[in-house]
């Protein structure tokens, strides 16, 4: 019988020297949920997505995805596979206007190696028609570098479903944004979510993690410290120690004057 796991990652490891930067993790994720990964600087987050996502190879363990062992492989690769990630730096290319960067996206992310960055007709209107549902193309023309921080964040994630992954990993997403800018990018994951992708993602702002994620993933010193629903973090003991930093919640707390 076929797994209903869309990752699997088994006794992952990375180290570097004594530290163990991600320390023996178990984790599955099931085809179209949202998991949030949480947890204090340091914790391993990072690095626990650099090695699902082919940027650093794994010290010792088993990644499988879609069935089919992924350790070795690089982000190019496990990209045409189907699955997608993006990095907290979100600047694209400046230089470029938000229709270039589709293009590149296009370009490096679906064409084969014999087609390299030959464009055509077909793949300007492509990529205007992928603009245009996400709310961009009337900013097409404009260079990166001059458009908003929640633009450049939908651009981003505009560019890594340009080959329609069947998962998305993205880190810290609504970092810098302000709260009403925060709700709209909910709305795009939402809308993302419907397609049929499985998102996955970092984020310490805990508004977006307890509204988009099915499921929160809270790592401490390289291993996992919960696995659960998010709105049962605050009744765990050690995640109000180590990672929301909080005294247990009773009934007579009120909030400070």
């Amino acid at each position: 019988m076929a797994s209903d796991f869309i990752l699997s990652a088994r006794g992952l490891r990375r180290t570097y020297g004594a530290l163990h930067a991600v320390d023996g993790v178990d984790l599955d994720i099931r085809a179209g949920e949202a998991v949030g990964v949480g947890g204090p600087n340091g914790a391993g987050k990072t690095t626990l997505f650099d090695l699902i996502s082919g940027v650093t190879p794994a010290s010792s363990g088993e990644i499988t995805f879609d069935g089919r062992v992924i350790n070795g492989m690089n982000s190019q690769q496990l990209f045409q596979l189907g699955l997608a990630r993006t990095f907290q730096v979100v600047d694209g290319f400046p230089r470029l206007s938000v229709l270039e960067n589709m293009l590149v996206a296009q370009a490096l992310g679906v064409a084969t190696a014999r087609r390299g960055l030959i464009l055509r007709r077909r793949d300007r209107e492509r990529a205007m028609a992928s603009l245009d549902g996400y709310g961009l193309a009337d900013i097409a023309m404009q260079p990166v570098a001059e458009i908003s921080a929640l633009q450049r964040k939908t651009l981003m994630v505009a560019t890594a479903t340009v080959g329609n992954p069947r998962m998305l990993m993205l880190d810290e997403p609504v970092g810098g944004l302000t709260p009403p800018e925060i709700d709209e990018f909910i709305q795009l994951i939402d809308r993302v979510r419907a397609s049929g992708v499985t998102i996955v993602f970092i984020e310490h702002v805990m508004r977006f993690l307890t509204t988009v994620a099915d499921r929160a993933v809270i790592m401490d010193q390289g291993g996992l410290i919960f696995d659960g629903a998010p709105g049962d973090m605050i009744r765990d003991e050690t995640i109000r120690k180590l990672y929301l930093g909080e005294t247990p919640v009773t009934e007579d707390a009120h909030e400070p004057a």
